[in-house]
């Protein structure tokens, strides 16, 4: 069995790493950031530049994707800016997400699935924070459904 989240990440083929939900401040990247993310605009409004320095308005239903490695920056346009973000990668991360259609940095205006969405974000977040041995595949399960 597995003893920590490296090991994990060449196991599970999707593999959470991190998920929170907060006020926004400001994020450049320009080399990119080491896993893949999902940010979820709860409130407020921002901006998300992505590698091509293509500028995104980001208001509360969108939905803003980056793959690892890929520069990028965001940051409030106001202080009620929040978002929900998901950390992963995995062993069969980058093929998922090709597969699913993900290849690049997208914005998804996700309407009236923004609910669904969000209601999966937080079971995942309270997987995340059970205290279970087997919570690593719960939450790799979890991050399959979200993806799909």
């Amino acid at each position: 069995m597995a003893n920590s989240i490296l090991e994990l990440l060449d196991i599970l083929p999707i593999c959470l790493i991190g998920i929170s939900e907060h006020k926004q401040e400001p994020i450049r990247r320009p080399a990119g950031y080491v896993s893949c993310q999902f940010s979820l605009c709860t409130g407020g409004n921002g901006v998300f530049i992505d590698e091509n320095k293509e500028t995104h308005r980001i208001q509360k239903g969108d939905l803003f994707f980056f793959r690892s490695n890929v520069p990028h920056e965001y940051y409030p346009i106001d202080s009620a800016w929040q978002i929900f973000f998901v950390v992963f990668n995995g062993a069969d991360t980058a093929k998922i997400l090709d597969y699913l259609g993900f290849e690049k940095t997208n914005v998804i205006h996700l309407g009236e699935k923004y609910s669904e969405i969000l209601n999966s974000m937080n079971e995942l977040y309270t997987a995340n924070y059970a205290l279970s041995e087997s919570r690593f595949k719960l939450t790799s399960a979890m991050m399959y459904s979200l993806v799909v």
